[in-house]
């Protein structure tokens, strides 16, 4: 209760409940609970990174190229200038990317619930895009036709008959090639070319 603290002086918590450890080439930091510190790692700039926050958790990763996957609930994920491949996920912010290269031999994905998905590739890249908005809109400066998926229609083990419409846009960037995931409910999916 604020009342048995008046005439009381608070003292700013700054404790902090962080561990890092390393084997076999694979650094993990773990930042605990507390929620008040910003991390500012700096890694090879080929390297992989698997990054995982929670609550108020901004990610910023650049200048990095490799296989990165980042999974932040509550904050933002922006990536600036890097290359590679990425899986990125979170619930509540945007996802902002400029690559400077692709590992056309990956797949991708990048997935929010809340926020616009802006990814910026080089203008050669080709990939097999796979996209969904259902609250907002899809722009892109590729030259790509985006399809509907086809309805789907099964048949259930008790005999009843599902059909399934809407959903999911397919199209082809260039030649082809692996699949690029780009998901949002409540924002917009932006394809550019740099």
């Amino acid at each position: 209760m604020e009342s048995d603290r008046e005439g009381l002086r608070r003292i700013a918590n700054s404790a902090m409940d962080v561990e890092i450890s390393e084997e076999d080439n694979v650094v993990e930091i773990d930042g605990g609970h507390s929620g008040r510190s910003d991390f500012v790692i700096q890694v090879p700039s080929s390297f992989n990174l698997e990054i995982s926050t929670h609550h108020n958790g901004e990610v910023e990763v650049s200048n990095v190229t490799g296989e990165i996957e980042v999974d932040c609930h509550h904050g933002g994920i922006s990536f600036r200038d890097i290359g590679g491949s990425v899986v990125a996920d979170t619930h509540h912010g945007g996802i902002t990317a400029n690559f400077l290269s692709v590992d056309g031999d990956k797949p991708m994905a990048f997935s929010t619930y809340h926020g616009d998905v802006d990814i910026t590739f080089p203008a050669g890249t080709s990939f097999n895009a796979k996209v969904k908005s259902v609250r907002g809109d899809i722009y892109t400066d590729f030259d790509v036709d985006m399809q509907l998926q086809q309805p789907q229609d099964k048949t259930t083990d008790s005999g009843r008959r599902e059909i399934k419409i809407g959903g999911w846009m397919y199209g082809q960037v260039g030649t082809g090639g692996q699949e690029y995931m780009f998901n949002t409910y409540h924002g917009d999916v932006i394809m550019r070319k740099s």
